[in-house]
């Protein structure tokens, strides 16, 4: 699984530099990322690298496919 998330968070990175909104990307996915960890405590759920993971493809669904 590690790497198969890293080639994808590459590739997704790569597209956002290739698309001229590379620092914009980081910051959205940080974002993203505290409010998945913060809805996980919310819930009192775990969080989790599968849960990680589909948040950060719907943020690059959002964001990259809109640039």
């Amino acid at each position: 699984m590690g790497k198969r998330l890293l080639e994808k968070l590459e590739s997704y990175e790569r597209k956002a530099y290739e698309g001229q909104c590379g620092e914009n990307w980081l910051t959205e996915l940080g974002e993203n990322v505290t409010i998945y960890i913060r809805e996980c405590v919310k819930a009192n759920t775990r969080a989790t690298i599968r849960g990680l993971e589909k948040q950060i493809d719907e943020v690059a669904e959002r964001f990259l496919d809109s640039e």
